[in-house]
C-alpha cells in the first residue's frame, strides 16, 4: 500500500514546465545592485535564431558584446539575475538581451544561429529540440524569455496613439514613444492546451496540424477569445476542432507555461470525452484527428525518447522538447502512472495476510490497521479529484474492508 500510494504521489506531484525556473530565473524589472562577485552575459538573437555550440546555448561575456551593444539600432534589455541552478554555474550572473536583427547579415563568426526548435518536426536543428546536448530548463527558460522580448521588440517600432517612433525604455523591458511619450509593454496572448481522454483515461485524442511530420501528432490546442474565460475556451477548442463536447464537470487545470512562439502563455487542461460520440473533424484547422491508446502511445514515446522526431521516420511520435504537451500532459498519459493504472492495481491486487502474522503481534494489529486505513484514506484524496472518483472511492474501501477482515481472521485465529 505504501508503494501503492507513493505512485500516487508521483502521478499526483506536477513537475514544473519546461519554462518554469522555480525562482531561480529572476525576472525582475529592473537589474540588481551592482555585485563585484556576479558575472554578465548576453544572450544574442537574430531575427529570432539563437547562437548555439556543441553543449547547447552559446551566450556572449561583456566584452565580446559590447561592440554591438554600442550600435545604433541594437536593442540592450534586461532579462534577469540568477544565484543559483544551471544559470549561475560558478557565480551570482545577470543576464541581457543582445537584439542584432539591425544587421543587414547575421554575424556568422560568432558561432552557429539556429531556431529555438524546429516547428512541427519539419526543417532543421532547433536549440531545444535537437541539441548536441539537452539543454538545461533553466537556460531553456532565460532563452524563451530572450526570444520573445526580442520578437517584441521587433514587432513594436511605431506607437499605436500617434504613429511616431518608438524606443527601448525601462532597461529594455518597455518602449516608450518619441513624440508623444506613450509607454508600452509587452502583453501576453492566453491560449489552452488540452489532454483529451476517456473516461476511462485509457485513451486520448490527438490531432495533427497542416505543414506537421509526417507522424506527428499532439494535444488540442487554441487561442483564448476576447471576453472568453479559459474554460470556456477549452470547451469551445474541443467542440471547433473535434466537433464533441467535453464533460464541463471534468475539466480540470493542470499546468501553465510560457509559450514564447512568439508571445503567449499556454494553460493546460483535461478533459473527459465520450469516445463513442463520433468525431467531426474541422478540416481548415486539422489535417488529422484520431483516438489513440495509451499502451500504444507510451510504447511510441518511450521509443523515441528525448528526440523532436520518431526513431523510425513517419512513425507516431509527439513533440519532446519545449512543450506542454510534452512535459505535462502527454507526459502524464505515456510515462507517469495514471490514477486508473492504480485503481485497477487496487480492483485486482489479491487479499494476501499470510505474513499478517508475522509482520505485527495481536496488540498492535488494530493499530497497524489504522495506519492503512490512513494511508487509504489519503490515496483516495489524491484521486477523488478526478473523473469517476465514486468508483475510486469504492475500490479503496473495499480494499480496506479487505484488510480489516484479513486482520479480523488473523486475531481470531490466535
Amino acid at each position: 500500500m505504501v508503494a501503492l500510494l507513493a505512485l500516487m504521489t508521483q502521478a499526483a506531484a506536477f513537475t514544473a514546465p519546461f519554462f518554469d525556473t522555480s525562482g531561480r530565473l529572476q525576472r525582475t524589472t529592473a537589474p540588481p545592485a551592482p555585485d563585484p562577485a556576479a558575472e554578465t552575459r548576453y544572450v544574442p538573437i537574430y531575427k529570432g535564431e539563437v547562437l548555439m555550440d556543441d553543449a547547447g546555448a552559446k551566450l556572449l561575456e561583456e566584452s565580446a558584446a559590447a561592440p554591438y551593444a554600442a550600435q545604433d539600432g541594437c536593442v540592450v534589455a534586461w532579462l534577469g539575475s540568477a544565484t543559483e541552478g544551471a544559470l549561475a554555474p560558478a557565480a551570482p550572473r545577470n543576464y541581457w538581451l543582445l537584439e542584432l536583427s539591425h544587421l543587414e547579415d547575421k554575424p556568422e563568426h560568432l558561432g552557429e544561429w539556429a531556431p529555438l526548435r524546429n516547428a512541427g518536426g519539419v526543417g532543421g536543428r532547433g536549440v531545444l529540440s535537437s541539441s548536441p546536448v539537452r539543454v538545461a530548463d533553466d537556460v531553456a527558460a532565460l532563452l524563451g524569455t530572450a526570444r520573445g522580448l526580442a520578437d517584441w521588440h521587433a514587432h513594436n517600432h511605431y506607437c499605436a496613439s500617434c504613429g511616431g517612433l518608438t524606443k527601448p525604455a525601462r532597461h529594455g523591458r518597455n518602449r516608450q514613444c518619441v513624440d508623444c511619450d506613450t509607454r508600452v509593454r509587452p502583453r501576453l496572448d492566453p491560449s489552452v492546451i488540452v489532454l483529451v481522454t476517456n473516461e476511462r483515461r485509457d485513451r486520448c485524442l490527438l490531432g495533427r496540424a497542416k505543414g506537421w511530420a509526417p507522424g506527428r501528432w499532439s494535444t488540442l490546442a487554441g487561442f483564448v477569445e476576447f471576453g472568453e474565460s479559459l474554460e470556456e475556451c477549452v470547451v469551445r477548442e474541443i467542440a471547433e476542432e473535434a466537433g464533441v463536447a467535453p464533460d464541463r464537470a471534468s475539466l480540470r487545470q493542470v499546468a501553465s507555461q510560457p509559450w514564447l512562439f512568439p508571445r503567449s502563455l499556454m494553460v493546460g487542461y483535461e478533459a473527459v470525452v465520450d469516445d463513442a460520440i463520433p468525431l467531426a473533424r474541422q478540416e481548415d484547422e486539422l489535417a488529422g484527428l484520431a483516438w489513440f491508446d495509451r499502451d500504444y502511445v507510451r510504447k511510441q514515446v518511450a521509443l523515441q525518447g528525448d528526440d523532436d522526431a520518431p526513431a523510425t521516420p513517419g512513425d507516431f511520435h509527439a513533440a519532446r522538447a519545449a512543450a506542454v504537451a510534452a512535459t505535462e500532459a502527454a507526459a502524464r498519459l505515456a510515462e507517469a502512472p495514471s490514477a486508473w493504472d492504480l485503481v485497477d492495481d487496487l480492483e485486482k491486487q489479491p487479499a494476501s495476510f499470510a505474513s499478517l502474522e508475522e509482520e505485527c503481534a495481536i496488540d498492535d494489529a488494530d493499530e497497524k490497521c489504522r495506519k492503512l486505513g490512513r494511508e487509504l484514506a489519503e490515496l483516495d484524496a489524491l484521486i477523488a479529484q478526478g473523473p469517476g472518483k465514486s468508483r475510486v472511492r469504492e475500490a479503496a474501501k473495499n480494499l480496506l474492508r479487505e484488510i480489516e477482515s484479513g486482520y479480523d481472521d488473523q486475531i481470531f485465529k490466535k
